[in-house]
């Protein structure tokens, strides 16, 4: 069974959540990121507590 947790990091301007996802553990953020299937705006990265570089 996979578990899915979600760790609430703040909120926007225009009040609007902003999370972190892990499934079984893993970030799947940071995977993404990792993989090269996304990036990190330099002007957010300041949110994140793992290395966005």
């Amino acid at each position: 069974m996979n578990e899915a947790v979600i760790r609430r990091i703040g909120k926007d301007r225009y009040g609007r959540t902003f999370a972190e996802l892990y499934i079984n553990g893993e970030n799947v953020q940071q995977s993404l990121l990792s993989k090269g299937h996304v990036q990190i705006y330099d002007r957010y990265s300041d949110q994140c507590l793992w290395p966005t570089k």
